[in-house]
């Protein structure tokens, strides 16, 4: 990724008991990603994503750039925090929560892209979240770095409605941003891109298909010059008919699994719209409390990033 990291390999979540199992296996445990970690975990609503962390984890790392975005490297299983998130413990925790949703949501689902859809279940489970910490308005008022993280999604949860909040977090993650991996793939654009992969199985529109949809990945940043033309490279190499077996199957196992996520995605949405009508009057005194939010400033703009 090419960011000047401070590397921490975080295997499980942490507990009491973790601490000499690390040393064990020689993991080298940066301590704020450490306390983050063992704050979410006495959360009822991290504890799903707190489990299957422990199970299979990923390493999570500080990135050193002038971005507030995580990058992930799910294949990998790396997830790049901002740095700048460190002297701030709720903001920290904040972000790791998010991370621990989409790395759940990634792997039990075998995607082969981050997309929006993903982005913002967690971004709503971060909402929930912080609702659940109790953060006081003093506390919130006093860490500017805080304000200036998570102020533009809280104060359009809190003033407007979860709807329009689930508006904001799809643009946010629309934003033509390279540094921060953005624009992702969204379910849509995944749905149309492998219907017409297998029905150009059957045309023959295969190969054109394949650079066209190269080109635009370039052009929206997602994809490099040189990455495009070896892809090109590879297709020109193989014979037709092997290609041509190998995506017809990717293909409908992918869009199988895309399926699957929708049902997913459409479900905690659901959940999300109806925990904001529960807690009507926990957002009603958050409105009241957190008065920063009266500062235009914070809902101005679509992100920090």
């Amino acid at each position: 990724m090419g960011k000047k990291c401070l590397v921490i390999f975080l295997v499980a979540f942490i507990s009491a008991g973790c601490s000499t199992s690390y040393k064990k296996k020689n993991r080298i445990v940066e301590p704020s990603i450490s306390s983050a970690l063992k704050e979410i975990s006495r959360s009822k609503i991290a504890l799903p994503y707190i489990s299957f962390f422990k199970k299979k984890p990923a390493r999570i790392d500080f990135k050193n750039d002038e971005n507030f975005c995580s990058l992930y490297d799910l294949k990998s299983g790396i997830i790049l925090i901002s740095q700048k998130l460190q002297s701030s413990p709720y903001a920290l925790q904040i972000e790791i929560m998010k991370s621990l949703v989409i790395w759940k949501l990634h792997n039990e689902y075998k995607l082969d892209h981050l997309m929006v859809e993903e982005a913002q279940l967690a971004e709503i489970k971060a909402i929930e979240y912080f609702f659940d910490l109790g953060i006081k308005a003093e506390d919130f008022n006093s860490d500017y770095s805080f304000q200036l993280f998570y102020a533009p999604a809280l104060c359009r949860f809190i003033t407007i409605n979860g709807k329009i909040f689930l508006n904001y977090t799809q643009n946010k993650y629309l934003l033509n941003k390279p540094a921060c991996n953005l624009p992702l793939e969204t379910l849509n654009r995944q749905k149309t891109w492998f219907s017409k992969l297998k029905e150009s199985l059957s045309d023959g529109s295969f190969i054109q298909l394949m650079y066209k949809d190269d080109q635009e990945k370039v052009r929206l940043g997602l994809l490099s010059e040189s990455d495009a033309a070896r892809n090109a490279a590879i297709l020109r190499s193989k014979p037709l008919y092997e290609i041509y077996r190998e995506q017809r199957g990717y293909s409908e196992i992918s869009l199988e699994k895309l399926k699957k996520f929708q049902k997913e995605y459409e479900k905690e949405i659901k959940l999300f719209l109806l925990w904001e009508k529960n807690h009507y009057l926990d957002i009603e005194d958050a409105r009241y409390d957190y008065n920063f939010c009266a500062d235009k400033k914070f809902i101005s703009e679509i992100s920090i990033f």
